[in-house]
C-alpha cells in the first residue's frame, strides 16, 4: 500500500510508501517465468510473466524492466508463488486470454517490443539493483512461449499461446487430445463436414472444451455434450458442438481448446492450418521420424487411426543446397500429371519450413514452381 501526501508551502510533493506484511522485492525474490515474443498472429500480444519465488509477499512498486523492454510496476504486490504479466497490448491480451485472467494477472503495458531473435531482459529495483535476468534464445515461433526447462535454460511451451499467469498444465492434468482429422468438403458417402479427435493419453471429459476455425475467436464452438474420450480413442465431435460446424473449404485453420465445463480455459490447444480442400478428402495428422507434425491430404477414416497420406503427382525435381558465389538456394517442384492441374495450397516442403499458403495458384500439367 502507498499513500501520496502533498504538503503546503514551497516544498516538493512527497510520496511515502507503507508496506504491511510485505517487503520490497529484492535480488532473488522474482524470476522471469515465461516469455511469448513471437505471437501467433498480429492480433495477439507479446507478454512476459514474472513470478514471486520468495517465501513471503513482496511489493513490486518501483521494480522495472530496464533491458529489452521498458516497464515500471506501481502499487502491486505478489504473494509467494503468485505471478504478474506485462504485455505489449492489454486489449489484445484480454481478447486472447479472457477478461477474468487479464483482471487477475495483468500489471500493464510495456514500451518497446521483444526481439524475435532472442535478447536479454533485466528486472531491477528502483535504485538499479538487479533482481532477475533472462537471456532468452530464439527457440520458438508462431505463438508458442518459452518456459524454464529446469536446467537453467528454456524450452518451448507445451501449448500454443502459452499459459500466462498460471503454471503450464501437465499431461496428467490435461491430457493431450489431438485434432487428428478434418474433412471440410463433404462428398459421396460423407454427407457432412467431419472433425475427428484422438486421445493418446488418459481419459478426458470434453464437456466445455472449445473448437474454433479462427483462433482470434477462441470460443466459436463449444462442446455441449457430456463426452469422455478414452485413452487411445478416435471420436467425431462435429455433432456435439453448440452450432453447426463450418470449416472453410478454401483453406483456414482448426483448433481444439481445453476448458472446464464452466468455460475456464486450461492452457492447452491443438490444431493446425490447412490449404484448399478436396471433396470427400480429409486433412490428416501424421508425425515424421524426426518428430515433425504435418497434416497432408488423406483418405477419411472416421473413428479409426489415420491411413497413409494420398500420393500426388507433385514431386521435388531439383534442390540447390550449396550454391557457389553467394548464389541462391532453391527447391524445384513439378507437377508430373500430364492432364490435370494440381493445387499447391497447403503443400508443405519438409526441411524448409515452408507451406504454400491458402490461395496459392494451381500448378499446371508439367508445370514447375521454384521456391527460393
Amino acid at each position: 500500500m502507498w499513500i501520496r501526501w502533498r504538503g503546503t508551502g514551497w516544498s516538493a510533493p512527497l510520496r511515502v510508501e507503507y508496506l504491511i506484511d510485505e517487503t520490497p522485492a529484492g535480488a532473488g525474490d522474482l524470476a522471469i517465468e515465461e516469455i511469448l515474443y513471437d505471437p501467433y498472429a498480429s492480433t495477439h500480444p507479446e507478454w512476459v510473466e514474472v513470478i514471486n519465488t520468495s517465501e513471503g509477499t513482496v511489493s513490486l512498486s518501483g521494480v522495472s524492466f530496464t533491458d529489452g523492454i521498458e516497464f515500471t510496476f506501481s502499487g502491486r504486490s505478489l504473494a509467494a508463488g503468485e505471478s504478474a504479466v506485462v504485455t505489449s497490448d492489454a486489449e489484445a491480451f484480454r481478447k486472447t486470454y479472457g477478461a477474468a485472467r487479464a483482471d487477475a494477472v495483468l500489471a500493464g503495458t510495456f514500451d518497446g517490443s521483444l526481439a524475435n531473435d532472442g535478447e536479454i531482459l533485466a528486472l531491477t529495483t528502483a535504485d538499479g539493483t538487479e533482481i532477475a535476468i533472462a537471456n532468452y534464445p530464439d527457440l520458438v515461433s508462431d505463438g508458442f512461449s518459452l518456459v524454464p526447462d529446469g536446467a537453467g535454460g528454456w524450452r518451448r511451451s507445451r501449448s500454443l499461446l502459452g499459459s500466462p499467469g498460471r503454471p503450464e498444465p501437465t499431461p496428467a492434468q490435461v491430457p493431450g487430445v489431438l485434432v487428428s482429422e478434418l474433412m471440410p468438403l463433404p462428398s459421396g458417402e460423407f454427407a457432412t463436414e467431419t472433425l475427428e479427435l484422438h486421445n493418446p493419453d488418459g481419459d478426458q471429459t470434453l464437456e466445455g472444451w472449445f473448437v474454433t476455425t479462427d483462433l482470434a475467436q477462441p470460443e466459436m464452438y463449444r462442446i455441449d455434450a457430456d463426452i469422455t474420450i478414452g485413452a487411445g480413442a478416435h471420436i467425431l465431435v462435429e455433432g456435439a458442438l453448440s452450432a453447426p460446424f463450418d470449416a472453410p473449404a478454401e483453406g483456414g485453420e482448426v483448433y481444439l481448446i481445453a476448458a472446464r465445463p464452466d468455460g475456464t480455459r486450461l492452457d492447452y490447444i491443438d490444431g493446425f492450418s490447412y490449404g484448399e480442400a478436396r471433396p470427400g478428402v480429409a486433412f490428416t495428422r501424421h508425425v515424421t521420424s524426426t518428430g515433425e507434425v504435418f497434416h497432408p491430404l488423406g483418405f477419411t477414416t472416421p473413428r479409426q487411426p489415420n491411413g497413409e497420406p494420398i500420393a500426388t503427382d507433385l514431386t521435388l525435381t531439383e534442390v540447390m543446397y550449396h550454391p557457389l558465389d553467394d548464389g541462391p538456394e532453391y527447391v524445384e517442384v513439378m507437377n508430373k500429371n500430364s492432364s490435370e492441374s494440381l493445387p499447391l495450397a497447403g503443400a508443405n516442403i519438409e526441411g524448409t519450413g515452408f507451406t504454400f499458403p491458402p490461395g496459392a495458384p494451381e500448378l499446371s500439367p508439367g508445370g514447375v514452381a521454384l521456391l527460393v
